[in-house]
């Protein structure tokens, strides 16, 4: 579970000022990450789980925060954390980690990446949120036949950067319509 951090500490890497918030964005409910921008360029936000770097397209993020008071939902799936409140409002949470697979790791770095994930707001546990980055549609690479299969559905593209290959992930493929309909349902009720 996610737990409150003091934010009177100093933030890393130049957090506050990279990735606090991402105003004016998080409309996206589908199609091509590209296609709501005309400049064919993609804003993303890189974020950590474990040691690998991901990232998560900036149209679908409307804001990133530490800690907060996550309320556990009895019976819930182990990937769902719970819900929190955000300006009166109630999400769902979901620790991105083990939905993906990952292992679960307490860290004073971890965040919150609220994010519109098919529809819905949601907020997304990740260890730790790094920068926002601008790329251009040439840097996207589509891995092809190399991930087949389920969890191929979870990649939108792939990008290098400084040696290091960095996971876009589909945002509209990170839940399936069965489990936003149950979050929506736990959010409504």
């Amino acid at each position: 579970m996610v737990k409150p951090t003091n934010t009177a500490k100093t933030e890393s890497a130049a957090y506050v000022s990279n990735i606090a918030r991402i105003k004016g964005q998080g409309t996206n409910s589908g199609g091509s990450l590209l296609e709501e921008n005309t400049s064919d360029e993609l804003s993303i936000i890189l974020f950590e789980i474990g040691k690998s770097t991901f990232a998560l397209p900036t149209v679908s993020v409307t804001e990133v925060m530490r800690g907060g008071s996550v309320v556990p939902i009895p019976r819930a799936p182990a990937f769902i954390e719970g819900i929190i409140e955000i300006r009166e409002q109630v999400i769902p949470v979901v620790d991105l980690r083990k939905k993906l697979g990952f292992s679960h790791s307490d860290n004073e770095n971890t965040v919150i990446i609220v994010a519109i994930i098919g529809g819905l707001k949601t907020g997304l546990v990740v260890d730790a949120a790094r920068k926002v980055i601008s790329l251009s549609a040439e840097e996207l690479q589509d891995l092809g036949s190399i991930v087949t299969g389920a969890e191929a559905r979870y990649i939108y593209r792939t990008i290098n950067r400084d040696g290091q290959p960095i996971v876009i992930l589909n945002t509209n493929a990170i839940l399936s319509e069965d489990e936003i309909s149950s979050l929506a349902d736990v959010r409504e009720g």
